[in-house]
């Protein structure tokens, strides 16, 4: 699967020993996938986060990013830009160096928008993913939207309990320190 290899890639960049034909037959996977039309919104999510998969190891994947952007500006013009497949593309174009690409994709993702759920997609799924592509790739985001993925986009209580002073239940699990103007640091605790 495309979460089997991204863990793949992930103890890879963190220096486990991990074998090359391993990287290699998912990759060839991941090949096949992304070059192919998905049938629904599930499908062609699967082909976003192949993109993404293959771009992080450096591979070119432009066209293949183009296509499917193209696709679902077609087939879901009016709800594809609130899905982690925008997140996945514009990760793929940031790190393609496609940067006002990237941006143009990613600031129109909010946390807690996506409200249609699927087996293996949900919207703290969703809004996991996005924090995990904010850190990643659009660190800058992260401190302009810590309370939003905070509160939203791990599920946390309402607005209405946020502004009465409530912390919507995180109390004690999520430790947040500003360490500088820049940096913001989160521990699950």
């Amino acid at each position: 699967s495309v979460y089997a290899q991204h863990f793949i890639v992930e103890a890879k960049d963190h220096r486990y020993p991990v074998p090359p034909d391993m990287v290699r037959s998912g990759n060839n996977y991941l090949r096949l996938l992304a070059a192919s039309e998905g049938t629904n919104r599930h499908d062609e999510r699967a082909r976003a986060y192949a993109i993404y998969v293959l771009t992080r190891q450096g591979e070119i994947t432009a066209t293949l990013a183009a296509s499917l952007q193209k696709r679902l500006e077609e087939k879901y013009a009016k709800t594809w830009e609130q899905d982690i497949a925008a997140g996945y593309l514009a990760a793929s174009y940031q790190l393609m160096k496609q940067e006002g690409l990237a941006w143009k994709l990613f600031s129109r993702l909010k946390p807690g928008e996506q409200k249609n759920y699927s087996p293996y997609y949900d919207s703290m799924g969703r809004d996991a993913q996005l924090l995990y592509i904010t850190a990643k790739h659009f660190p800058q985001r992260m401190k302009e939207l810590q309370a939003d993925i905070l509160y939203a986009g791990l599920g946390a209580g309402s607005e209405e309990q946020l502004a009465a002073g409530g912390d919507g239940g995180l109390s004690g699990c999520i430790d947040l320190d500003v360490l500088s103007e820049d940096i913001v640091h989160y521990e699950i605790v």
